[in-house]
């Protein structure tokens, strides 16, 4: 056999051999392990923390009971940090969204998502993760806790991060009628506000406490309930 014919054959072989194991990982993830695939590649991606969950075998909506359940044997990893609790729990067509809350303090803690597939929780992507001072996977990385301080204490106020957030709205390029809740949650680093629809809830956006960074939640899909503490 011509050598150049003989190592064309060997280099395909090897293109489809790992073609082969490229693709079986795939359909792996996709059917065994539909928690960690979705968040993974899809735009409702997270940092994967999740105990292992029910397969609801369909993508259901979840109730509020099923989203409080979850995050309950979830926070068992946490049991003894700052007496955590659930706040508000929030119920998309996409996937639960909840806010934790430290017991002591009552600021927030994290921000997480319940899978309504796998019934797996996870970290929330964006603010929780990136600007959380105390409890983000990223703290001292992509803010540099050292720089900005520990998060309780930010230089903008609740009331200029709400100002922001409407005013970021505004200038949104003309894509959105939302308009911003009065109310604004704190988190260690940044702030979370409900953005409105006609004046009923639609979503949320985040407001970094020390740049003033806003970050809107466009991963949730539609809003369907809320369920507050």
């Amino acid at each position: 056999m011509n050598k150049n014919l003989r190592n064309l054959l060997i280099t395909l072989g090897i293109l489809g051999l790992l073609l082969v194991i490229g693709v079986g990982g795939f359909l792996l993830g996709r059917f065994y392990f539909p928690g960690q695939f979705y968040n993974s590649f899809f735009p409702r991606m997270g940092f994967w923390q999740g105990v292992p969950g029910r397969f609801r075998g369909t993508q259901d909506i979840l109730s509020i009971n099923e989203a409080e359940n979850a995050i309950d044997n979830y926070l068992t990893n946490y049991d003894s940090i700052n007496e955590l609790q659930i706040g508000e729990i929030m119920i998309f067509d996409n996937q639960a969204y909840a806010q934790i809350v430290e017991g002591d303090t009552g600021i927030g803690a994290f921000e997480v998502l319940v899978d309504q597939r796998t019934m797996n929780v996870y970290y929330e992507q964006g603010a929780s993760m990136m600007w959380n001072l105390k409890y983000g996977h990223m703290r001292g990385g992509m803010m540099g806790s050292g720089s900005y301080g520990d998060g309780q204490n930010m230089p903008i106020s609740s009331e200029e991060a709400i100002s922001i957030a409407a005013d970021h709205l505004e200038n949104y390029g003309g894509k959105t009628n939302l308009t911003v809740d009065d109310h604004a949650d704190q988190f260690y680093g940044y702030y979370t506000i409900h953005t409105l629809d006609g004046g009923e809830v639609a979503g949320m956006l985040s407001v970094n406490g020390y740049t003033g960074q806003v970050i809107i939640h466009t991963w949730h899909g539609d809003f369907i309930e809320l369920s507050e503490p």
